[in-house]
């Protein structure tokens, strides 16, 4: 029981604005998941795509930098190819081939040599330095053995890294000597350096997971291993790829896109990384630009749907709004609708219902006067019977004075019933046509006022007005609309016979957009019994009256588009209330 109340005081009573949540639930619903699959799937494919094209990066600058360790190797077994053709005493060609090939590489080789087979320098690109044995180098026991190309391990010489290269010079199949070169690592810092990468970095790390070659010199020098990081070790055993990888980050809370890939032949290692809000940028920007226009379409859409549904419901309004009027009585008012679907069907029935129980109600009236014709016969004949008695009596006792006075009391007197009992009647058999002018309540309230002024103080009545509605117009013919005000204060004076107070009330309903006029006495009220009666013709509880004043209130109401309501209790007043619409509020 308690969660059916609270999903009642949680749904919306106007129909309006139930059409409306559905309408935008559906839409948010559907566009939220629409937009959540775009911007997942688009996500998806830029990681993807920035995944490979770091991975791309790597393995070029990987192949770049492998080729750049190949390249003296090459050099130098091409050059030992063409010793082998020369002449051994032909020293000076040899020279020039060393002198030339130094020049034309000095950014590589620091040194270049020529050796026999017992490692003695021959032939060097530095003129000035002594020829050296080097017999004993890593590099000549690699080639003196292996007969084949060597590459040494990287050292260090006055903080730069160095590696040596050497070639056997073969003639006939018989080594005759070596080519041995020292080569220079610096441009490896320089193909690290130009790996531009916003708020990145790439670096090299040794088969060991030392780093070798990075922008801050001083983590080199440190000696700082990353053999843990798992982009290191696979670069290490000689895979490329990407990841999203924080276990080389300088913050452990950092998440870091890596990409690695192998160099050769030192079993090194290539190491890119860049921050994920650096690298996904676009992304993030997309799905930023993505949640905005998905939010404003979804904005674009609730206005739209506001507006659908009122659509819809406009006419659901206007029945109720007209189903209102003719529960009230008020019968003129139709439904101009020019809508083919089902509810335009539904308001021209609506609009032939009232069109009926408007022909069923003139005959009701009709019906109701034939009926009340006994009612207003024996009304009338008092009067008449009495006028009658003393016009046949004229003509014997006119000289008798007490019999004239008695004639000239008694004969205006019924003849003002008789006058009043007709003009009821016929104010309700007419239906006069309103003639409606629009003014402020206050005119034709004040109006009303000063036609009692007089007999509020001879009867001991005080009026208290408070109509606060100075900026609110309504259409009213204000003749017929003072005649239901008379009625009403002359029924609230009669209700006041040793005096009293008549609270004169006027506001406004901004709900319903109605002006509210309220009239109440303090009075001797009105009986239960009566109360649901009242409006009806012919009932009156006032000797010599037909019962029609307040009926013809109601009906000069009701032609206003307005409703007349009463409350009552016995010995404590009564409030009628009237309500009207408002044809508009100045400023």
């Amino acid at each position: 029981m308690k969660i059916s109340r609270i999903i009642k005081s949680i749904i919306p009573h106007h129909i309006s604005t139930q059409v409306g949540l559905v309408f935008v639930v559906l839409i948010i619903i559907s566009l939220g998941f629409l937009g959540f699959s775009l911007i997942n799937s688009s996500r998806y494919a830029v990681v993807n795509s920035v995944l490979r094209d770091y991975e791309d990066i790597a393995h070029r600058a990987a192949q770049e930098l492998t080729n750049f360790i190949d390249k003296p190797g090459e050099l130098l077994v091409n050059t030992a190819a063409v010793f082998a053709n020369l002449p051994p005493a032909d020293r000076d060609t040899q020279k020039m081939i060393i002198y030339q090939l130094f020049a034309n590489h000095a950014p590589q080789f620091e040194h270049i040599a020529v050796t026999d087979i017992a490692g003695q320098e021959t032939l060097t690109s530095n003129w000035s330095k002594p020829l050296k044995d080097i017999s004993s180098t890593e590099i000549f026991q690699l080639v003196s053995r292996t007969k084949q190309p060597s590459f040494s391990r990287v050292y260090f010489s006055r903080d730069v890294p160095y590696f040596s290269v050497a070639a056997p010079i073969k003639k006939l199949e018989q080594t005759t000597g070596f080519l041995v070169a020292e080569v220079k690592l610096l441009s490896l810092w320089e193909t690290i350096n130009n790996i531009r990468l916003s708020n990145g970095e790439a670096f090299i790390v040794n088969e060991k997971g030392y780093i070798l070659v990075h922008r801050q010199a001083r983590r080199v020098y440190l000696g700082e291993n990353l053999a843990f990081a798992k982009p290191v070790q696979e670069s290490l055993q000689g895979q490329e790829g990407s990841m999203e990888d924080a276990s080389i980050s300088d913050n452990k809370s950092d998440k870091y896109l890596v990409a690695y890939a192998p160099i050769k032949p030192f079993g090194w290692g290539l190491i890119i990384r860049q921050p994920l809000s650096t690298a996904y940028a676009f992304s993030y920007q997309m799905q930023k630009t993505a949640v905005i226009a998905i939010t404003l379409a979804i904005l674009i859409a609730i206005l739209f749907a506001s507006i659908l549904a009122r659509w819809i419901v406009k006419p659901i309004r206007q029945l109720v709004q007209a189903t209102h009027n003719v529960a009230s009585g008020n019968l003129d008012a139709e439904i101009v609708t020019t809508r083919q679907d089902e509810v335009g069907g539904l308001l021209r029935s609506f609009n032939e219902m009232i069109k009926k129980l408007r022909r069923a109600r003139q005959v009701e009236k009709l019906s109701t006067i034939g009926l009340a014709t006994s009612k207003i016969g024996h009304e009338l004949r008092n009067p008449l019977v009495a006028l009658k008695t003393f016009v046949q009596l004229l003509p014997h006792r006119r000289q008798e004075q007490n019999f004239i006075n008695q004639f000239n009391e008694l004969v205006p007197t019924e003849m003002d019933r008789l006058e009043k009992m007709l003009q009821e009647l016929t104010d309700f058999s007419a239906i006069p046509k309103l003639r409606l002018d629009e003014c402020a309540p206050n005119s034709f309230i004040n109006h009303s006022l000063d036609l009692f002024r007089e007999r509020f103080s001879q009867r001991n009545i005080v009026v208290h007005s408070a109509v606060e509605v100075n900026h609110t117009m309504v259409m009213v013919d204000t003749d017929r609309f003072n005649q239901v005000l008379i009625n009403l204060i002359n029924n609230a004076i009669a209700a006041m016979p040793n005096g009293g107070e008549l609270h004169i009330n006027g506001s406004v309903d901004e709900t319903e957009k109605l002006f509210v006029l309220e009239i109440k006495d303090t009075g001797c009220g009105i009986p239960p019994e009566q109360l649901s009666q009242l409006f009806e013709p012919f009932m009156t509880s006032k000797r010599g009256g037909l019962g029609l004043g307040l009926t013809i209130c109601k009906e000069i109401v009701e032609q206003h588009r307005g409703r007349i309501d009463v409350k009552s209790e016995p010995d404590k007043g009564t409030n009628f209330i009237i309500k009207i619409p408002i044809s508009r509020i100045t400023l």
